[in-house]
């Protein structure tokens, strides 16, 4: 593999990973900034997040037929 796709790979790598972990943190910021919900940041809320986002937006799974 080239260089310039190992880069690709582990940037979008690092992407997915940073996402995962700190996108229910940005949810929750976003929710006390907007509403003054006063949530407070824990591993609970951030798994509760992560449990909402799987069921609004389901798990998609996408397979490519290789001919």
């Amino acid at each position: 593999m080239e260089s310039g796709k190992i880069a690709a790979v582990l940037f979008v790598v690092v992407s997915v990973l940073f996402l995962v972990i700190f996108g229910p943190f940005l949810t929750i910021w976003s929710l006390n900034t907007l509403f003054g919900l006063e949530i407070e940041f824990t591993f609970k809320t951030w798994a509760a997040v992560i449990w909402i986002m799987t069921v609004l937006n389901g798990v998609k799974i996408s397979l490519k037929r290789q001919n």
